[in-house]
């Protein structure tokens, strides 16, 4: 969700390596996903390829650390393997999508059975130098930012093919040429040039080529202030594609008439209000809002939508909001002469731990992050811990009695187990 209208058109999660406290704090992690599935049912290759770059142009708009070499790939489908991904980034691949379902018909007794497609699921990952560098596909509006205008980036180099597109669906087809990624060495420039923009604090909001438009070849869409302009076609200029392939294609204007138009030549062809438009692409979501949520809610929300005024998500604070740091630990009292010791106990595939061990940290304990193979190593004993913190998640890959057998790990090594353990 982006924007102050929660649009769910997000690029990239980031999250921070810590608590902010402070606001000292830049360093995190980015994750991105990519896939064209539709792609795979004209070629494979190009579906593959496609997904990876996805997934590269997706996390680009967080400020990494170290760019390109840094990222990690996670490729959900057994066995996939090409070489555009040796060139880009590391991989690991993963089997979670070849599956099959099968029943039987209970009016006519056939046997029926369904085969999930084979598609290539990317999940991007990489480090990031500075969270608050993070650009959203959000616009932003004119009283926000000042003039502001829209470059198109084509990495296509022109081409426009719209096999598996909508368009294609709408005919009944699925077309004949997909979509491809035609020059990977075009990709790693375009991937420099956006960490020199978010090195040099140009403020760009990409978007993709929308979809809906039915071309689904890869191209970003940069909103970028105006006094940005030169720093932004620089930065181009340096690394990242030729000049030929960056175009403006508008801008965003001071008062906005919320219609979206749409000409073929002097033709038109579509006139719609943005309002209109918009309450025709969530009407799904509401009707399952109003089975599953309070009506009254979402016919109010779904109303709002016409509201050209409506601000979206804002606050306004009545007082000067005061940070303060770890405010539970200078009020507390103890008995013991020093922080008393807690293990924060680790499996493999738990998460959450680091947000327990800063509970722990703001209410006056020391957290010491304790994993199994230390305990049975004997580099920690539990002896030596006034209590243990088991955090949730899939230990032990989630299996059925993955929480017993964690416990027994611990009890079949009674000399590193407490006796009241």
């Amino acid at each position: 969700m982006v924007g102050p209208w929660q649009t769910p058109v997000a690029d990239v999660a980031v999250t921070a390596s810590a608590l902010n406290i402070g606001g000292k704090l830049k360093t995190g992690e980015a994750m991105a996903m990519g896939e064209k599935p539709t792609l795979a049912l004209i070629s494979a290759a190009a579906s593959a390829r496609m997904a990876v770059a996805e997934s590269l142009m997706n996390i680009g708009a967080a400020h990494l650390l170290d760019n390109l070499p840094r990222i990690r790939l996670s490729a959900k489908l057994d066995g996939f393997s090409t070489p555009t991904c040796s060139e880009l980034a590391s991989l690991l691949v993963k089997d979670s999508t070849s599956m099959k379902a099968s029943w039987k018909d209970q009016k006519t007794g056939d046997s029926k059975t369904v085969t999930a497609p084979m598609t290539v699921v990317i999940s991007a990952f990489a480090p990031v130098a500075n969270v608050r560098n993070t650009w959203t596909p959000a616009l932003r509006r004119h009283e926000d930012v000042g003039e502001t205008t829209l470059m198109y980036v084509d990495l296509a180099q022109g081409h426009k093919a719209m096999g598996g597109s909508a368009l294609a669906q709408s005919f009944g087809q699925v077309g004949d040429e997909a979509p491809d990624v035609r020059d990977t060495d075009l990709i790693v420039d375009y991937f420099d040039a956006l960490q020199q923009l978010h090195e040099s604090g140009v403020s760009a909001s990409p978007s993709d080529v929308i979809e809906a438009l039915f071309n689904e070849e890869l191209g970003a869409i940069f909103q970028v202030r105006k006094s940005d302009e030169v720093n932004f076609m620089r930065c181009f200029a340096t690394c990242g594609p030729p000049p030929g392939l960056i175009r403006k294609i508008g801008r965003v204007p001071a008062v906005s008439k919320q219609q979206l138009a749409i000409r073929y030549g002097q033709k038109p062809i579509l006139h719609i209000s943005r309002s209109e438009l918009q309450q025709q692409w969530t009407k799904t979501s509401y009707q399952m809002q109003r089975l599953r949520d309070n009506v009254d809610c979402a016919d109010v929300e779904f109303e709002n939508i016409k509201d050209d005024r409506d601000p979206g998500l804002h606050y306004t604070l009545t007082y000067e909001p005061k940070e303060s740091i770890l405010p539970l630990t200078a009020s507390i009292t103890s008995a013991f002469s020093k922080a008393p010791r807690v293990a924060i106990l680790r499996e493999q595939g738990v998460n959450g731990h680091a947000e327990m061990a800063f509970a722990f940290k703001a209410a006056g304990f020391d957290p010491i992050d304790v994993h199994m193979t230390d305990i049975i190593s004997g580099h920690y004993s539990l002896a030596n811990f006034v209590g243990i913190a088991a955090c949730g998640g899939f230990s032990y890959g989630d299996v059925l009695g993955a929480g017993r057998g964690w416990a027994n790990s611990i009890l079949m090594h009674e000399q590193k187990a407490r006796p009241e353990v």
